[in-house]
């Protein structure tokens, strides 16, 4: 499939990263008919891309049994982890690739793996989690004679906050920014990449500091040096920043984020936070690359309060 999408001539890649992600949990043929737009993507952040719908075999993964054994004299207890295997639907998923070459090959800091991390996080925020359990496969294939190096699979068991939400106008965005990204000078194409993926780890640990990490990047700033930025990102003057930043939710962001880095105190993020600071990403985002606001954060955040979604642990 990869081979035939970019053809044979002397200048096509020799290998790619390829990633198998976001899971519909539909049939194939309504899965491909919802998301056939992704295939006039043909470009992205400088590298030749393809995402398609692919249906997965079974596969197996394992998963764990707890065991609690009490000690009836002290009333404390030890917990013991067996792991079983299951089996299960491989499903209807979205393949990711992106162009490569023999030196990336399972370099988890190179230039394709980045990209590649960039697309899935674009495409995450613009369809949703898509379904409650995502499966993930990630190697880098050597195309002439379908050689794999795998990275480490990956499981990730979603909420309802992460229910699909695509339809014309996220599809459209999503191609929107991918093309952007490849219009981009390097410089910004660079930390545009890196930023989203960023995000992108950050919103499957919900870690605080991850996706402050990440806003960060895609701002260019540190600190509260981001919210002028985010203003601008908002079409609204850089001295609105900190309003701005109050009114989102940011700002306490930003204090919880002081708990954790310099008071070593843990920050537990609901699951609509962390929706809230990917789509925070995702409007810094179309910033970088000189796109249109869309206010996704502001929608989010709507009728909460970002109190009731990141709170330090006393």
């Amino acid at each position: 499939m990869v081979v035939q999408s970019w053809g044979d001539d002397e200048s096509a890649p020799t290998h790619a990263w390829i990633r198998y992600s976001l899971s519909a949990g539909t049939s194939l043929r309504e899965f491909q008919k919802t998301y056939r737009g992704l295939r006039d993507l043909k470009r992205a952040f400088g590298r030749r891309v393809l995402v398609v719908p692919v249906r997965l075999e079974h596969h197996e993964i394992e998963l764990p049994d707890f065991l609690h054994m009490v000690e009836p004299d002290s009333g404390s207890y030890e917990i013991e982890a067996h792991w079983r295997r299951k089996r299960v639907d491989g499903g209807s998923h979205l393949l990711f690739a992106v162009e490569s070459d023999l030196a990336e090959g399972g370099r988890e800091d190179s230039r394709g793996l980045e990209v590649l991390d960039a697309l899935e996080s674009a495409a995450r925020f613009a369809l949703g989690a898509m379904t409650v359990v995502e499966t993930r496969q990630t190697f880098h294939l050597e195309l002439a004679t379908g050689v794999q190096v795998p990275l480490s699979p990956s499981f990730r068991v979603y909420g309802a906050e992460e229910a699909p939400r695509s339809g014309p106008e996220t599809m459209a965005a999503f191609l929107e920014l991918a093309a952007a990204s490849d219009r981009l000078a390097p410089e910004a194409s660079g930390r545009l990449s890196l930023g989203m993926r960023w995000a992108n780890i950050a919103f499957k640990e919900s870690d605080l500091l991850s996706f402050w990490t990440a806003i960060e990047i895609l701002a260019g700033r540190r600190g509260t040096g981001v919210y002028p930025v985010l203003a601008e990102a908002y079409a609204l003057p850089r001295s609105q920043g900190q309003v701005l930043a109050k009114q989102l939710g940011i700002a306490y962001v930003y204090q919880c984020r002081g708990a954790v880095a310099h008071d070593g105190r843990a920050v537990h993020v609901d699951p609509r936070g962390a929706s809230f600071l990917f789509a925070v990403a995702h409007d810094l985002a179309r910033h970088v690359a000189d796109l249109p606001p869309m206010r996704y954060a502001e929608k989010v955040m709507a009728g909460s309060r970002a109190e009731g979604l990141f709170w330090p642990e006393r």
